[in-house]
């Protein structure tokens, strides 16, 4: 199953690829894969192992600490 994200939430078109979504089934279960543009924003502030409240104002990296 395959989806392309091609509007914002309001129904606005986005300015770039539109976002991709497929789901996979396999023997452990549901792979899903998301294929988004990265826009370089910096870790979100606040302490690691704690609640991150406005964390979805950041983009997901590997680099931050928590």
């Amino acid at each position: 199953m395959a989806f392309a994200i091609k509007t914002l939430w309001n129904g606005e078109t986005v300015n770039h690829e539109p976002v991709s979504v497929t789901f996979h089934e396999t023997i452990e279960g549901i792979l899903v894969n998301i294929l988004a543009p990265y826009y370089g924003d910096p870790c979100p502030p606040g302490e690691s192992g704690k609640p991150q409240w406005g964390l979805w104002d950041y983009e997901g990296k590997l680099n931050c600490s928590f």
